[in-house]
C-alpha cells in the first residue's frame, strides 16, 4: 500500500513538471534536434548533423493580425516521443519497398497568461525536421 502511494506521488510529480529542454535524434544518430524554452518562455530549437551545428539556436513564434504575438510566455504541458519503423510498398519507381524509419518529438505548450492558447510543435527526423504548430483558444 505504501509503495502504491509513493508510485502515485512520483507519477504526479513527473506528470506536472516537464523539463524545458528536450532533444531527439534520427534513428542512425546523424541528426540531432534540441528544443528549449528561454527564461521568458520563448521556444527555441537547434539542429546538428554529424555533430556539427546546421541550424543555430532559432526562436519559434508567430505574429498574427489582430491577436497577441505567439512568441513568449509559454510553458511545457506535455512531451511525447515516438519511434516509427515500418515498410510500405510503392507501386512504381526504382525501389518497391520503402523504409519508413524516424523519431518524432511532440511538445505541447500553453501560454501562462490569457488568452492561454496552446501550441503543439512536432519535430520529425524523417525528412530533416518538420515543425507543425496548431493553436487553440481557451481550454
Amino acid at each position: 500500500q505504501n509503495l502504491l502511494i509513493i508510485g502515485i506521488a512520483l507519477f504526479s510529480l513527473t506528470a506536472c513538471n516537464h523539463d524545458n529542454e528536450q532533444n531527439t535524434t534520427s534513428p542512425d544518430g546523424t541528426i540531432r534536434l534540441d528544443f528549449n524554452l528561454s527564461k521568458e518562455g520563448e521556444p527555441h530549437y537547434m539542429v546538428s548533423f554529424h555533430g556539427e551545428t546546421l541550424i543555430k539556436s532559432s526562436k519559434l513564434g508567430f505574429s498574427l493580425k489582430g491577436q497577441p504575438e505567439l512568441s513568449k510566455g509559454w510553458t511545457v504541458i506535455s512531451v511525447d516521443e515516438e519511434s516509427v519503423k515500418s515498410t510500405w510498398e510503392m507501386p512504381w519507381g526504382e525501389k518497391r519497398n520503402v523504409e519508413n524509419n524516424y523519431n518524432e518529438l511532440r511538445i505541447d505548450l500553453q501560454e501562462k497568461l490569457a488568452p492561454n492558447r496552446k501550441m503543439n510543435i512536432i519535430f520529425n527526423t524523417k525528412t530533416w525536421i518538420k515543425i507543425i504548430c496548431c493553436m487553440s483558444g481557451h481550454s
